[in-house]
């Protein structure tokens, strides 16, 4: 099992800087393509409908339900639409249209057919594209609804979140950075707790005090850390460059 120590510990070194919250009105056919986002995490969750969502550079097409998450932790481009057949539209063009200087927008937009809800957010983080924890997760994590309704953990929160972007009570933005915090914290521990031993095995060694920045084996691409770590965790003892007389057994917990 994962130590709930380990996890706060690399958890405490993510500080979020700014945070913008969009809740979309869709009617088909709709499509929104949102660019890559370098440093910045986001989600969306389906509160209402259905859709379609494409990783750019992937063929995977994921079918998206209502109550479904998912965050992309690099700020991966995709694609997000109601058939794939439809002609997307760029997001960044969308919400220039609305000229809302606010951190939390409403959005309607789409050809006046079936209606899909999207809850949105998008986050970054002080040392976002160096820390461990966020390189060593995937383009994008995806926590499936339960009967068309967002997990209780989620649901809660999106609450929240949806009563204070409607809000014009002081101090609303702060509590929407502090909710989306948690969204990011909850999605992270809810992937970690279904991931396999040897991707559980990575939060432990994030937790460790270990010289990360003289391992001269390190991947370029963040993408690439989760295989080549995890590759670490199943094998025996290793000697590492800079890490001493460390053993990647220490990766994967029993």
């Amino acid at each position: 099992m994962i130590s709930m120590d380990a996890l706060n510990e690399v958890l405490r070194t993510l500080h979020l800087k700014s945070t913008v919250s969009c809740r979309s009105e869709l009617s088909a056919p709709w499509g929104l393509r949102v660019p890559h986002f370098p440093g910045h995490a986001g989600f969306s969750v389906v509160a209402r409908g259905s859709c379609w969502l494409e990783m750019e550079g992937e063929k995977k097409q994921i079918a998206l339900a209502g109550g479904d998450f998912v965050m992309f932790p690099h700020g991966s481009a995709h694609v997000m639409r109601d058939a794939l057949g439809t002609r997307p539209v760029n997001i960044e063009t969308l919400v220039g249209s609305h000229n809302s200087s606010h951190k939390s927008l409403s959005l309607s937009y789409g050809g006046g057919g079936a209606l899909t809800t999207l809850v949105c957010g998008c986050f970054e983080f002080e040392g976002g594209e160096t820390n461990p924890l966020i390189s060593a997760l995937p383009a994008v994590i995806h926590i499936k609804g339960e009967e068309g309704r967002a997990v209780p953990w989620l649901e809660t929160t999106l609450q929240y979140l949806a009563s204070e972007t409607a809000s014009t009570l002081p101090g609303a933005e702060t509590v929407i950075g502090h909710l989306t915090d948690i969204i990011f914290i909850q999605a992270v521990r809810a992937y970690i707790s279904s991931a396999g031993e040897c991707k559980r095995g990575l939060v432990r060694a994030m937790a460790l005090d270990r010289p990360w920045h003289s391992f001269t084996t390190l991947p370029s691409n963040p993408g690439q850390l989760p295989r080549w770590l995890c590759g670490w965790a199943c094998r025996g003892p290793l000697s590492l460059p800079g890490s001493g007389n460390w053993s990647a057994s220490h990766l994967c917990s029993t």
